[in-house]
């Protein structure tokens, strides 16, 4: 099945470093501006509380160390933390900083002729 695309918002509405919430296929999305060029999409829905806040988020970066994981030391991870007891979670693939917690739905994001656009099907279901 391919995937059908949804337009969100126009790029240059949205501000980096912040989410906006979108409906697509009736679930709750979080579409976060990166940089000018980076966008991603999570599931909007907390899942350690069930509200629809994850859009409202704090994102943020970390570098993984050699100790974490030795063939990614260096690497940046995005993350966006819930607004509402602060846990983190990864943008690139939904799953949590903190061992034990549920993870993010991921969406395909892409941006076409200026217009942020998401995916109707999930890249990674939350597990």
């Amino acid at each position: 099945m391919t995937a059908e695309w949804v337009p969100v918002a126009p790029l240059a509405d949205l501000i980096v470093g912040h989410g906006v919430g979108a409906l697509v296929n009736d679930e709750c999305v979080a579409v976060f501006r990166l940089s000018d060029t980076e966008v991603v999409a999570v599931g909007a829905i907390d899942p350690r509380s069930g509200a629809n806040v994850m859009a409202h988020g704090i994102t943020g970066s970390l570098p993984i160390s050699s100790e974490e994981d030795a063939d990614h030391d260096g690497t940046v991870i995005r993350y966006v933390a819930s607004p509402l007891d602060k846990h983190r979670y990864r943008l690139d693939t939904g799953q949590p900083l903190t061992e034990g917690d549920p993870a993010l739905t991921v969406w395909e994001v892409r941006i076409v002729d200026g217009v942020v656009e998401v995916a109707d099907a999930l890249v990674t279901p939350a597990m």
